[in-house]
């Protein structure tokens, strides 16, 4: 199997795992250079939906990436605006694979609001 299907087959692994006894991943919404994002419910908070990022797989070993991923997280925390969204949660899987939780705001993401 050649690596991007190593990759493809550890993320989807993540799909019906649950982060921290709490937020059950529901499926894959989206990759961007350094993460991946999943749809979860947070089942302790009345089963909302929450989105995970998590750092990809090939920056898990690079230290450079994984700062610019934990000043993401900070950045994000310390605003508060109606239009960014929000930190819940931060943690590291098992696997040392750093993650944060937001909401879920449902709609067009940035790329299809540009693209039309």
């Amino acid at each position: 199997m050649d690596q991007e299907n190593d990759a493809t087959k550890s993320w989807n692994s993540f799909i019906g795992r649950k982060i921290k006894n709490r937020y059950q991943i529901l499926k894959k919404i989206g990759e961007g250079g350094i993460g991946s994002v999943y749809l979860a419910e947070d089942t302790s908070v009345l089963n909302r939906h929450v989105v995970i990022k998590v750092l990809r797989e090939n920056w898990t070993n690079d230290p450079a990436v994984r700062r610019k991923f934990e000043h993401e997280k900070e950045a994000l925390s310390r605003l508060d605006h109606p239009g960014i969204v929000s930190i819940l949660d931060a943690g590291t899987l098992p696997e040392d694979k750093p993650f944060f939780v937001m909401p879920y705001i449902a709609g067009r993401t940035l790329r299809q609001a540009i693209e039309a």
